[in-house]
């Protein structure tokens, strides 16, 4: 079950429906509860433009600075740097502290380019 509220909906409000909406749900099974805010996700042609076209041209005007990366260690590294980098111990490096999404390390820092 998924419900979103629409801005400006009551507490009171919001909290009767998840009332109802868990009334009904089997004592036997363990459930998991969560609230989180709502963002409408990027379209799909929001997605194909950034994969398809702002990606690679800026691998293609990146030059040797950019050499060996992929559209996905450009990605990996503009979310580490608008959501935030965690160091890790070992092996792992630095990875985005984002935990929606799957991340490797970037192949280099483009500040040591």
């Amino acid at each position: 079950m998924k419900r979103i509220f629409p801005r400006g909906t009551r507490p009171d409000a919001m909290a009767s429906v998840v009332a109802r909406m868990v009334s009904n749900l089997d004592p036997l099974k363990t459930w998991a509860v969560e609230v989180t805010e709502w963002k409408k996700p990027r379209t799909n042609q929001q997605n194909k433009f950034l994969w398809g076209v702002v990606y690679p041209s800026i691998l293609d005007g990146g030059g040797e600075a950019l050499r060996g990366w992929q559209r996905d260690d450009l990605h990996d590294y503009f979310l580490g740097e608008c959501f935030g980098w965690e160091t890790l111990g070992g092996l792992a490096g630095s990875v985005c502290d984002r935990s929606s999404v799957h991340l490797r390390s970037p192949k280099k820092s483009l500040a040591n380019t």
